[in-house]
């Protein structure tokens, strides 16, 4: 009340409208946020001040969930545990976290602004070429693979994924986008490709579940991992098809199946992000990794499947 006086005050010596912002108890006992506006005027000859409470209330709560959502926001694009970045139209940098920049081993100064293609092995900016024109068309981009420079000159494989915002009116505003070190997990799958002698042992302590599937899409083998990951024994996978485990969703398996007859035709397949239920119940996210492989001379598909449930959850949060 002392500020809506000395408002009050301000018009009778100023004789010009104002207005402030204050907070008042109302009838009830609660409190609320009004803008009070005064202004001086005559009424039969006698000065009289008017004054229009308005309840902003409601606007002063939606404008501290924004602040709050953009801290939220803030706190978690700086530390986010997988490396972000943005990307305008032509493809520089505009925006990096802290995790993006001690992969890369760069300082921020370094970086915004410069070309993405800059950080990219040379081999791989065929890939960026192509890649990133095909995002901007689609909106999105899932498991783009390149092989990037650090700062040092060592290099990584790392897997983006990532989704384009737009301004008001439709047009191109940035990329968000994530990524994984994918660096052991392609030295693990160029291993298998190279070396059945050392497949097996490989396949029993990988820790990425891996599950070998017969032509017929029975499961004939699988590792510890992939029993972690599902919930289910070993004797619970073994010799049943995947079509008939409860382990994925019915559109999940419409994808599968697509994947599994590329490659039975010697087409290249897709990588898969699914959702799946374990046996307790629980539902995750996982990106299914399938390649053809000969083990003494008879073809099985081998599925890497990896829990991205984690991924999934920052993905929204920093679209959101």
């Amino acid at each position: 009340m002392p500020a809506i006086l000395k408002n009050f005050e301000e018009v009778i010596t100023s004789n010009r409208l104002t207005s402030i912002e204050c907070r008042i108890k109302h009838k009830e006992g609660y409190y609320i946020t009004v803008v009070a506006k005064a202004s001086l005027v005559n009424r039969d000859h006698k000065p009289m001040i008017i004054g229009i409470l308005r309840d902003i209330t409601e606007k002063k709560l939606i404008e501290r969930k924004l602040i709050e959502a953009e801290i939220n926001f803030q706190f978690l694009f700086e530390n986010a545990p997988l490396g972000y970045q943005s990307l305008d139209y032509k493809g520089n940098v505009l925006a990096v976290n802290k995790a993006w920049l001690e992969f890369f081993g760069y300082s921020k100064n370094e970086v915004i602004g410069k070309w993405f293609g800059d950080f990219i092995d040379p081999e791989y900016l065929k890939v960026l070429h192509t890649k990133f024109p095909q995002f901007k068309e689609d909106g999105e981009v899932k498991g783009v693979e390149y092989k990037i420079v650090k700062k040092d000159g060592t290099h990584a494989m790392i897997s983006f994924n990532g989704k384009i915002s737009y301004d008001e009116n439709m047009n191109f505003k940035q990329t968000h986008c994530i990524f994984q070190d994918i660096t052991e997990r392609k030295k693990t799958e160029q291993t298998l490709k190279e070396s059945e002698k050392k497949y097996r042992d490989l396949f029993e302590n990988s820790p990425s579940s891996i599950i070998l599937v017969d032509l017929d899409g029975k499961i004939v083998d699988c590792n510890s991992a992939s029993e972690f990951l599902t919930g289910y024994n070993k004797g619970d996978l073994l010799n049943h098809n995947v079509s008939n485990l409860e382990l994925f969703f019915e559109d999940s398996l419409d994808l599968i199946k697509k994947n599994f007859k590329l490659l039975i035709d010697g087409e290249e397949a897709n990588q898969l992000e699914v959702k799946s239920k374990t046996k307790n119940g629980k539902i995750i996210w996982i990106v299914i990794i399938a390649s053809l492989i000969s083990i003494a001379e008879i073809k099985y598909v081998q599925a890497i499947l990896h829990d991205i449930t984690e991924i999934k959850k920052i993905e929204r949060e920093l679209t959101r």
